[in-house]
């Protein structure tokens, strides 16, 4: 049977572990598989990149609703945009002088700067969207490009939850196998960006990533 929506995957789960008495845990299963796929394989469909402003006076902008974990930042101050290079928060200088912001970070719910902004500033920010499926989003693009990686995923939570040692660490392989085929595709896909020799000034601040192109 196919495998491209929650419900599929669910019926999938239940055909593949010839369990009938799991339904209201299957969620469960699917979640933290979810979870092991977001720290392992990060796609492209995952990111996405949107303008924020920042307040004249605070150095802080508050995080995208569907942020997970953040890829790039750029100043839009003049152009070409300029890349501003990510620091841990507490090694923001946190000046109490409002200025041209260059460098940020993420702070609890927050993206920090090293000092409070000196005009409405805009910013390009760039960051990966959680994965979660629901009855209410019951596809994306892992689960229709890497079905393989959902099943088997969720059959290590299913097989650890009914204790069948035997039965989960043959799904953990599979899952493993799954991901590396699918972090390999990802590669390749991103590796056809022209690679540049000369990085531009903008990108000075910055370590160029060839993978991403920027």
């Amino acid at each position: 049977m196919a495998i491209s929506t929650y419900s599929e995957l669910k019926a999938a789960l239940t055909n593949w572990s010839k369990r009938t008495d799991l339904s209201t845990v299957l969620g469960d299963f699917i979640a933290l598989a979810e979870a092991r796929i977001q720290r392992s394989l990060l796609s492209r469909a995952q990111e996405v990149e949107t303008e924020l402003t920042m307040t004249p006076g605070s150095r802080y902008v508050a995080l995208p609703a569907d942020f997970d974990s953040p890829v790039a930042l750029w100043l839009k101050a003049n152009l070409p945009r300029e890349q501003l290079p990510q620091l841990l928060p507490e090694h923001l200088c946190g000046s109490n002088t409002s200025g041209y912001p260059e460098a940020w970070g993420i702070d609890g719910e927050s993206i920090a700067f090293d000092k409070p902004a000196s005009s409405a500033w805009a910013v390009d920010f760039r960051y990966c969207k959680p994965l979660a499926l629901s009855d209410s989003t019951p596809t994306n693009y892992i689960l229709t490009n890497y079905p393989d990686v959902y099943l088997f995923g969720s059959l290590v939570e299913l097989h650890g939850y009914t204790f069948n040692d035997e039965k989960s660490a043959m799904a953990e392989a599979r899952f493993q196998s799954a991901l590396r085929d699918a972090s390999d595709a990802e590669h390749a896909s991103k590796t056809g960006a022209v690679l540049m020799t000369d990085v531009p000034g903008s990108l000075r601040h910055n370590t160029f990533n060839i993978i991403r192109g920027y």
